[in-house]
């Protein structure tokens, strides 16, 4: 992902309901009730893996899954809306998903000019796990749907999109190996399928504004980084971010980005979070911090890094009680805060 400015959307899951409430930039707090995006009372069910991201402007897009309707072998769909801060206003949902076995959003993103990019997996009957995505253009207001290459199990996925335009979309398959394809705000178009020419069970995947791409994954009992270098148009080598960590595949790695190139990376090991940081000056990933008390079962981890190279990790800390932490970077002192 791409750390934002500002966030003031929240998508909240209700039983029978999905809706989101807003924040304004003019005053602390939130600014309305929630606004329903769907609603499911005649069918029942539960609306689930709720999505969204919003741009500097105040635009928003938003994802999430719902019971798909009563047909033999339908299951639940993936549906999008989006926010137009001028009219302040959501757009009707939109059904991204066919008529196929259960569809589960993953997740979407959005640029400057309201152009956005939605991924998410399709479990069918009888047939391997593999993976969508659709790209929303803000000038014509129409989805297209974005080939991902074939693939006999295609899973874990990641998208990211700056404010230009440009987009990268990541995935693992599990016969295949990782690969990502990258958009061309400038000439409309992808680039062919690239191979990082690993296998991963769990990925996230960030740009920043110059075009660079940062891909984490978890391989066997390592988490691994791979760099897209815009300069050079090349991908560097998977470098090992930590390694002999117990459960392979159990590390829920993720990665974020500011605008000038600076990254920061999560993981877990067994039941602790570590972190790790990529200085845009230079010098490759750090060696990996511990984040979390021993003792402790920790999860749910999100990361953000601002312009100035400042990191926050928010988690779930799960063990006796359950409660949010949350521990700092300050670049300036060049020192991780204990996590409170």
């Amino acid at each position: 992902m791409t750390s934002r400015n500002r966030c003031w959307i929240a998508v909240a899951t209700f039983v029978i309901s999905a809706g989101v409430v807003r924040e304004t930039a003019a005053q602390e707090g939130w600014a309305s009730a929630p606004m329903m995006l769907s609603s499911i009372a005649a069918t029942g069910g539960t609306i689930y893996s709720p999505r969204v991201d919003v741009n500097a402007a105040g635009n928003g897009v938003a994802l999430w899954t719902e019971p798909g309707p009563t047909v033999l072998g339908v299951g639940p769909i993936v549906r999008t809306a989006r926010y137009d801060a001028a009219t302040r206003r959501w757009s009707d949902p939109h059904t991204l998903s066919g008529a196929t076995r259960s569809a589960i959003a993953i997740d979407v993103v959005g640029d400057g000019s309201g152009n956005a990019l939605a991924i998410w997996r399709i479990n069918p009957i009888s047939v391997n796990i593999y993976l969508q995505a659709a790209r929303y253009d803000g000038v014509t207001g129409l989805w297209s749907d974005v080939e991902l290459g074939a693939g006999a199990f295609l899973d874990h996925a990641a998208v990211a999109m700056s404010d230009d335009g440009n987009a990268v979309v990541c995935w693992a398959d599990n016969l295949a190996g990782t690969w990502c394809r990258r958009y061309s705000a400038t000439t409309a178009t992808w680039a062919p399928a690239e191979s990082l020419g690993v296998s991963a069970s769990g990925l996230d995947v960030a740009r920043d504004a110059a075009g660079n791409i940062h891909v984490v994954w978890a391989s066997g009992t390592a988490v691994q980084a791979a760099r897209f270098d815009a300069t050079t148009s090349t991908w560097g080598a998977a470098a090992d971010l930590a390694t002999g960590l117990p459960g392979a595949g159990q590390s829920m790695p993720q990665v974020a980005t500011n605008d000038a190139g600076d990254a920061v990376a999560t993981w877990t090991r067994g039941s602790m979070l570590e972190a790790s940081r990529f200085p845009a000056g230079g010098g490759g990933w750090s060696a990996a911090s511990t984040l979390s008390s021993s003792g402790t079962s920790n999860a749910a981890a999100r990361i953000a890094i601002d312009t100035a190279g400042h990191a926050t990790v928010v988690w779930l800390q799960t063990q006796t009680t359950r409660r949010m932490l949350v521990a700092r970077w300050d670049s300036m002192a060049a020192a991780w805060t204990a996590a409170a």
